[in-house]
């Protein structure tokens, strides 16, 4: 895959693979169809591009999308499945904001401090970095405040 293209690339993973497949409940699994809910950034290291990917999944499909990922990121990237197994890290998310520190640490030096975040420098990307599901984004975010289901401060040392 060329670098350029991981933007491309990523996004044909999320929508057309793991979105679809997160709302669609597993057969005689008893649990209901699910809104995507995820955060993701791209990182350029020089000749690789690595992908964070803070996915949220409902108790029950951890299996199943630790098994899928690798044909979907074989077939969204014309790879065999078996080539892309070995460079998919996954692991949970015990402190998620400690996580979003991470993704976030190639945010522009100058709003860095605001969010309490060590800034360095993560490469070139070419096309989207970074982004959310619409289930977290500014939308969502502004009913939950109408509702009083969502904080109306920020605290940088989140």
């Amino acid at each position: 895959m060329a670098p350029e293209q991981a933007s491309e690339i990523f996004a044909k993973l999320r929508d057309a693979k793991f979105s679809p497949w997160m709302r669609r409940p597993p057969r005689n699994s008893g649990h209901t169809k699910a809104r995507p809910t995820f955060a993701w950034v791209l990182e350029n290291g020089g000749n690789v591009i690595a992908a964070h990917w803070l996915v949220h999944l409902p108790e029950g499909r951890v299996t199943d999308f630790r098994e899928r990922l690798p044909s979907w990121l074989g077939a969204v990237t014309g790879t065999a499945a078996q080539a892309v197994a070995p460079v998919i890290h996954m692991r949970p998310a015990y402190r998620p904001r400690g996580a979003r520190k991470y993704m976030l640490k190639g945010i522009e030096p100058g709003i860095a401090p605001f969010y309490g975040i060590r800034p360095e420098d993560q490469g070139a990307v070419d096309g989207k970095r970074a982004g959310v599901s619409q289930s977290l984004g500014p939308t969502v975010k502004r009913r939950l405040r109408e509702e009083g289901r969502y904080p109306s401060g920020r605290n940088p040392r989140r």
